[in-house]
């Protein structure tokens, strides 16, 4: 309920990236009633600011940068740079809390932000001044626990913010006072124009958090939302230089919530998403200073978190992409300079760490031809008219008797939600945790079962076929068909192949299910082997990937809430293993084997949505596994017809780690809540064991069931059924 940055901050995991440049072109391409228009052109150049990061405020000509990154294990500390050069803060960072940087004014010259003390809970607003290298902390002297500046005007004379959950403004020439009444419910003061005169936030309107504008002649004003009902949620996050256009998010009437931008003279409008449907979610950080160009996050066609840069003029969404080699990760634009030419924020890497990045921003808008105008026909002038007799006066109306005035209503009291039991509520948070592992391992068991569906190449040369697999583990099972292939390089000891396949059928616990589109998973192989028929030495590495949208409900009980949110599951797997096929008879064939085993397995982070009094942020949980594989293969040739085959071994755990499940609500835990089922076992044990039909000499009817001990400690199940043509 706070500022988009200022919720990210403190929950967002931030971990070590690479640095990186690169630049990127989006082309708009129009055409109207028949006029060729030339191409509205977006260019940006990315540059990293902090390897571990995120920049969230920016100076009027983009020079001046600041924001948050992580020292160590969820100790953050401030950046601001200028030039392209780090400035020194000591007399920021050195205080021993962990400091936030959320505002710079026009000149860079003004910066602002606040100190959080993670054991006391208790954070501290304050100002500094770059010019004499000397910081002022703001609220002190009120007796206030709970202080957040989310904002400093262009001038550098006025802070807003937040101040233990009312609304609040601060100059050196009148102090601090808060901008609604005590009674009135939560308010947080998000932006601030130029010279401090509009100020933009959120607050409690008839029971609902709702975006406002605040100026000294109308006080605070509810800005509504998108709905026709204008009911419902809505945030102002920032407000342009000139205090004319604010932009934000709020909910529309199906339930999602949209970026918009609001001005007096046309009231709110939706800015839609990167989606070409316009669904899914939005929202808006920041505008330059006459609000032609609005900056936010917003999902794309692939779901994924964006940011993106919104051209008011053209009424156009354009997405800034994260670095070239980490296409897979997010990326957020959380302010904009005043000319609209530099973008503040962060990028994602594939595996959840970020970066504080630039985009500095080239825009061409479109470029219309003119049409000659036409000669216009001589037109006959008009005949004149006849005047008309003049009219009869009206007799004068007696005037209405004065109305009596209707009785002001009742006052309302204060709205006081239903008590929490904090109790009851951790526990469904450790249940979620519980199962949360047990749909991890689900996961980890498909892909396993993925990497290992080969078609069935036998001697030949090339192979294509179907194949289902089912995969269980505690009450959760997931079917998933695909297609695979495999053929034989002219070198014929080396042979390659692929599959992917598409789960149609996946039932998870109580709280879980899965939504958005369906992913395919992918995996592929390269085998070496001696012999056609795989006696002597084999060796081989394969690898496959798999991901899946998640809707996760906290399950409601008497004196809890049902908190509902968003996530994704992804997983990575790679394999090399080293084989000796050894002829015990004529019909059976012994294969000792090694290998070296690697996945990654993860659900990401997520808020919980805030349609109820405490939602839950929930931190990433998954884990990363590097494992030796020790085994026997055997193959057994029954009849001419029929073929056994069977493995049993162990993984063996080598190195191991694990992002714990955690979980903060505010108010109701005072830090994150964690729950961890302990250390993975260190030996896994598994076995398989499989049939081979041949139907004809190139055809293979293919059935197999396996066991694989999860990392959770829960049991995996395996079965495949398959058929394979080869030629």
């Amino acid at each position: 309920m706070l500022s988009t940055y200022f919720l990210k901050i403190i929950y967002k995991i931030m971990k070590l990236n690479k640095r990186n440049n690169f630049k990127l072109s989006l082309l708009a391409y129009l055409t109207v009633s028949n006029v060729s228009i030339s191409h509205a052109k977006m260019d940006y150049d990315l540059s990293v600011l902090k390897d571990v990061g995120q920049a969230a405020a920016i100076s009027s000509d983009g020079s001046v940068t600041g924001g948050t990154y992580e020292l160590s294990n969820d100790v953050y500390r401030s950046f601001i740079r200028k030039d392209g050069k780090d400035i020194d803060i000591s007399v920021l960072n050195n205080d021993g809390r962990n400091v936030y940087v959320t505002g710079i004014s026009d000149n860079g010259e003004v910066a602002t932000g606040y100190f959080n003390d993670v054991q006391s809970n208790e954070s501290e607003a304050y100002i500094y001044n770059l010019k004499t290298d000397s910081v002022k902390i703001v609220g002190k002297d009120k007796g206030l626990k709970e202080v957040s500046a989310l904002a400093v005007s262009g001038d550098g004379n006025t802070i807003v913010g937040l101040a233990d959950e009312r609304a609040y403004r601060f100059s050196e020439t009148q102090g601090l006072s808060f901008l609604s009444n005590s009674n009135s419910g939560f308010s947080s003061a998000n932006g601030v124009n130029y010279d401090g005169n509009v100020i933009v936030g959120r607050a409690t309107f008839n029971n609902e958090a709702q975006a406002f504008k605040y100026t000294e002649a109308k006080g605070m004003v509810s800005l509504g939302t998108l709905r026709k009902a204008n009911d419902g949620a809505s945030s102002a996050n920032a407000v342009s230089s000139n205090g004319l256009v604010t932009v934000g998010y709020s909910e529309n009437d199906q339930n999602e919530m949209h970026a918009i931008r609001h001005t007096d003279a046309e009231g709110m409008k939706d800015l839609g998403t990167l989606k070409k449907d316009n669904t899914g979610y939005s929202s808006a950080s920041g505008v330059s200073h006459d609000g032609e160009f609005i900056v936010g996050s917003s999902w794309n066609e692939d779901d994924s978190e964006r940011g993106f840069v919104y051209v008011s003029s053209a009424k156009k969404m354009y997405e800034l992409k994260p670095l070239g080699n980490q296409q897979g990760g997010e990326t957020s634009a959380e302010a904009i300079s005043d000319d609209g030419k530099v973008v503040a924020g962060y990028v994602e890497a594939n595996n959840g760490e970020t970066s504080a990045v630039l985009w500095k921003l080239n825009y061409t808008p479109d470029m219309l031809p003119l049409e000659p105008s036409r000669p216009v026909d001589p037109v006959e002038p008009l005949t004149p008219v006849d005047p008309a007799e003049p009219t009869t006066p009206v007799d004068p109306v007696a005037p209405q008797p004065p109305v009596d005035p209707i009785a002001p209503p009742e006052p309302r009291g204060p709205s006081i939600s239903d008590p929490i039991d904090i109790n009851k509520t951790r526990q469904s948070i450790n249940k979620m945790a519980e199962n949360g592992y047990r749909i991890l391992d689900l996961y980890q068991t498909a892909l396993y079962n993925l990497a290992e569906s080969r078609c069935q190449l036998g001697d030949s040369d090339y192979c294509v076929g179907l194949f289902t697999q089912y995969d269980n583990v505690h009450q959760n099972n997931r079917i998933a068909t695909g297609l695979f292939g495999s053929f034989r390089f002219p070198a014929e000891n080396w042979t390659m192949g692929a599959s992917l396949n598409l789960a149609n059928n996946t039932n998870l616990v109580e709280g879980y299910k899965t939504s958005g589109n369906n992913h395919p998973g992918v995996g592929t192989w390269l085998r070496y082997q001696e012999n056609k028929d795989n006696a002597g030495f084999s060796s081989e590495i394969s690898a496959a990937f798999l991901q899946q949208g998640l809707d996760i409900t906290r399950a409601a009980q008497y004196g809890t809430e049902a908190g509902e949110g968003n996530s994704k599951i992804k997983g990575y797997y790679a394999k090399l293993t080293a084989s000796y096929g050894i002829v015990a008879s004529e019909q059976t064939r012994i294969t000792p084997l090694a290998a070296l085993k690697y996945h990654n397995v993860y659900r990401a982070g997520y808020t919980e949505q805030d349609n109820i009094n405490f939602p839950a942020t929930y931190g990433r949980m998954g884990n990363e596994n590097f494992d030796l594989q020790l085994g026997v293969d055997m193959n057994h040739q029954l009849t001419e017809t029929i073929e056994l085959d069977g493995g049993i071994g162990a993984d063996i755990k080598l190195n191991h780690k694990r992002d714990a499940f955690t979980g903060l609500i505010q108010y109701v835990n005072d830090a994150d809540s964690i729950y961890d089922r302990g250390d993975s076992q260190s030996v896994k044990p598994y076995a398989r064991v499989g049939v081979n039909y041949y139907i004809t000499p190139n055809s293979t009817l293919r059935g197999n069931v396996g066991y694989q001990t999860t990392d959770y400690q829960n049991d995996g199940m395996q079965v495949g059924l398959s058929y394979s043509y080869h030629w």
